[in-house]
């Protein structure tokens, strides 16, 4: 049997060497690595059968704790206290935006965080998700309004890639965010 912190190692070299965006959106439902991890949109991910032979995945990993993990998120955002979100982080957090400096940790998620205009209308819509173990990468598009009921009123949407890694106690965080203007949205009218 291989042992779980070799695991582990793979399939953080899997994310780290961009894997899940290996793949565009529009793809085959069913992509498999160059590593063996085989992706679904908007599904699952396991290690193939043929790289780990001793391993058997009986059936889809269930990705439902992770889907409410993102929802609890989108509400966060939205709520009245303005840095509700940020628990939904882990402390040694990374969070990258465009035209910005890039976010570590969760006492600079904070005062990030108290700085942002108050959002309305959260959406966070998973596109691709691979997940081994304890990790998940989640290639996902957002949207959300700042200034709602003013003049200053925007609607931002972005895609982005969320690691997310569940917590000694069984909860998913952020670990790793990055984020991008979505090409898509220019487009619409």
């Amino acid at each position: 049997m291989l042992p779980e912190a070799a695991l582990e190692t793979s399939v953080a070299g899997i994310f780290a060497a961009g894997d899940v965006m290996g793949q565009a959106v529009g793809s085959p439902a069913h992509a498999e690595s160059p590593l063996g991890l085989r992706s679904v949109e908007r599904g699952y991910s396991a290690p193939h059968p043929s790289i780990v032979e001793e391993m058997v995945v009986a059936s889809p990993i269930d990705d439902s704790e992770l889907r409410a993990a993102e929802q609890d998120l989108a509400r966060a955002l939205s709520a009245s206290d303005r840095i509700a979100w940020v628990e939904h982080y882990t402390d040694d957090a990374v969070f990258v935006a465009p035209g910005v400096p890039a976010v570590q940790g969760r006492s600079a998620l904070v005062e990030m965080a108290q700085s942002m205009s108050p959002l309305s209308s959260v959406s966070i819509v998973p596109l691709r998700t691979d997940m081994a173990g304890d990790l998940a990468a989640v290639y996902t598009r957002a949207s959300w309004v700042t200034g709602e009921g003013t003049s200053e009123r925007t609607e931002s949407s972005v895609r982005g890639i969320l690691v997310w890694r569940k917590d000694q106690a069984g909860t998913w965080r952020v670990a790793q965010e990055l984020l991008h203007q979505d090409p898509d949205a220019e487009r619409e009218p």
